[in-house]
């Protein structure tokens, strides 16, 4: 596999690309299982947990879980429209679109884990501290 056709334009937008061959199908199709699985399993934890987590750590696997299904499911799209030659979305570009875009989504992910997550702790944190000296409504 030559690296350097990603650099050449007419490569990538080439109207009719040749078809995957068998090793860059099978790491397509692993890398979009892969994706769809960890997805299945992070929702699936989610829902056996949820009473267990706080609200941030919903939040974090169900944003880890739509990353990983969105990506996984577009991903077989795109694989499929390349394997029954679809003549706009079996193109190269369109996979590297996915790449890039996979690759942005996954920094806002982490920036939410490192940086809001925490905040967004103490800040509940902080209001069931402040909550636990006023009244509350008699039943």
């Amino acid at each position: 596999m030559d690296i350097t056709k990603i650099l050449n334009l007419r490569y990538i937008f080439t109207m009719n690309p040749a078809p995957l061959n068998p090793f860059q199908r099978n790491v397509l199709i692993a890398v979009f299982s892969i994706f769809i699985a960890v997805a299945i399993v992070s929702a699936l934890w989610a829902f056996v947990k949820k009473n267990k987590l706080d609200i941030t750590a919903r939040k974090i696997v169900t944003k880890i879980s739509t990353f990983c299904l969105t990506l996984g499911l577009v991903g077989w799209v795109l694989f499929f429209m390349r394997q029954t030659h679809v003549y706009f979305f079996s193109r190269r570009f369109w996979l590297i679109f996915w790449s890039i875009g996979a690759v942005i989504w996954f920094f806002y992910l982490l920036k939410y884990i490192l940086k809001k997550a925490p905040a967004e702790q103490k800040d509940i944190q902080e209001k069931r501290e402040f909550e636990k000296y006023l009244p509350r409504k008699r039943r």
